[in-house]
């Protein structure tokens, strides 16, 4: 029963892959949310991924924050948000850290004086 989902999953992938390569990327955002094959942060990073592709990038944003917020942590979601974020014009404008968490990160190159007027 295990194999025959690994041949499923490979088979769907291969159909994805080859919607992908030929840039029907409508067919492919159909196939992939009407399949129950990939679910939870893959499905989601994918249907970001095709939404980039396709140029709509709230829609692109909202589905690969999704899939980090699902539990997905690689190299390839930050990547991918990056770039989605660049092309939003957002990169400069948000910012990871609050202001307490950029004083304290660059807190070691500070004097032990500073931190006596701060507090």
């Amino acid at each position: 029963m295990f194999k025959l989902n690994i041949d499923k999953a490979n088979e769907f992938m291969k159909k994805l892959e080859n919607l992908l390569n030929n840039k029907n990327y409508d067919d492919a955002l159909s196939y992939l949310q009407s399949s129950q094959t990939l679910e939870g942060a893959i499905k989601s990073f994918n249907i970001g991924h095709i939404y980039h592709q396709k140029q709509n990038l709230p829609f692109a944003r909202y589905y690969l924050e999704k899939a980090g917020y699902q539990g997905l942590l690689s190299e390839e979601l930050d990547s991918a948000l990056y770039l989605v974020k660049s092309d939003l014009g957002l990169v400069e404008v948000e910012s990871q850290y609050s202001i307490i968490d950029n004083f304290i990160l660059n807190a070691s190159g500070l004097k032990e004086d500073v931190y006596l007027v701060i507090i």
